[in-house]
């Protein structure tokens, strides 16, 4: 019965790991799609950066900024003063 339980939780925790890195996943890509729509391209230095975070909160800002900044350079400046 315990190991039946431990099973189970594990199986949960697996699940509930699984659908945050799909959200993960899923927020990265809309950055860098907002990104190709805007500006027609991603360069790879930022495509590089944007893969590398693991903060849902900050992958939401950045998308906000993708969508409002001037150009890339601006995007830059919040993405490196956030990854450093």
């Amino acid at each position: 019965k315990g190991e039946r339980k431990g099973m189970e939780k594990g199986e949960r925790k697996g699940m509930e790991k699984g659908e945050q890195k799909g959200m993960l996943r899923e927020a990265r890509e809309n950055v860098l799609e907002a990104i190709a729509s805007r500006f027609n391209r991603v360069p790879d230095d930022i495509a590089r950066e944007v893969e590398n975070i693991h903060n849902r909160a900050f992958l939401k800002l950045l998308l906000r900024q993708a969508v409002v900044c001037i150009d890339l350079e601006v995007f830059r400046k919040t993405l490196n003063e956030q990854t450093g």
